[in-house]
């Protein structure tokens, strides 16, 4: 996330498109989800490099990822490509969940 507090991926797309309601929404709950995380690190600081992420729940956040990377195909459309892999603080951060298929509508 950038200091203004977007930076996910529907805040580009909500541009490009002009905004829409839709977007903007979606952008919203993309900035929710990954708040989420970000919340969690914060709450399991070690005061070490890294947070202690071995409680959270990755397979809600994962599973609402997905739900959001399928939102966003949804108001891109068949031209555009979408791809939604796994964290990279996730144990199984190289297992892609989901790449949306060349035409592909939702």
């Amino acid at each position: 996330m950038t200091d203004a507090g977007h930076g996910w991926i529907a805040t580009e797309c909500a541009t490009e498109f002009g905004g829409s309601r839709d977007m903007v929404r979606l952008d919203e709950d993309f900035e929710a989800w990954g708040q989420v995380f970000l919340d969690y690190e914060a709450a399991h600081d070690t005061g070490g490099e890294f947070a202690d992420l071995s409680g959270f729940d990755w397979d809600s956040f994962n599973a609402t990822g997905l739900v959001l990377a399928k939102r966003l195909k949804g108001l891109l459309g068949p031209q555009r490509h979408v791809q939604y892999s796994k964290s990279i603080h996730d144990a199984d951060r190289h297992a892609l969940v989901w790449v949306s298929r060349a035409g592909e509508t939702i």
